[in-house]
């Protein structure tokens, strides 16, 4: 696999809301930072981050703008598109993914995101 092809994998099982779906794009041990909050690592702590944004959405849509691609990286620009309570939310952000092309997987992934902008944007749409 490319790592063109994880990744769009990856953000395909974010649009189809399924936790196990998105659990599987990742290695075993592999690190999930929202910059700048710890990491999730392992699938399963990977899980459970999702699991409130997936599980109050109806419809999520992540928008590429720009990527770049080499034998193990990724730096994909996009838009974060929420549908909560019958409400869009859109936010920009940047990620950085290491992949293990052989064996399918991203390693690590590393999320940019204005954090003020993404409170701003969201408010309490998670917490209602």
């Amino acid at each position: 696999m490319t790592p063109e092809n994880i990744i769009n994998g990856f953000f395909a099982a974010v649009e189809s809301c399924d936790l196990e779906a998105i659990g599987g794009f990742f290695s075993a041990e592999a690190r999930y930072v929202n910059v700048p909050y710890p990491p999730a690592v392992g699938r399963q702590e990977i899980i459970e981050m999702f699991r409130p944004i997936v599980s109050r959405s109806q419809k999520i849509e992540w928008i590429i703008a720009s990527s770049a691609y080499s034998e193990s990286r990724a730096h994909v620009e996009r838009l974060d598109c929420f549908w909560i309570n019958g409400r869009r939310y859109s936010v920009p952000c940047h990620c950085v993914a290491e992949v293990d092309a052989l064996a399918g997987v991203i390693t690590e992934f590393r999320d940019y995101v204005d954090v003020g902008l993404w409170r701003e944007t969201l408010g309490d749409a998670l917490t209602r």
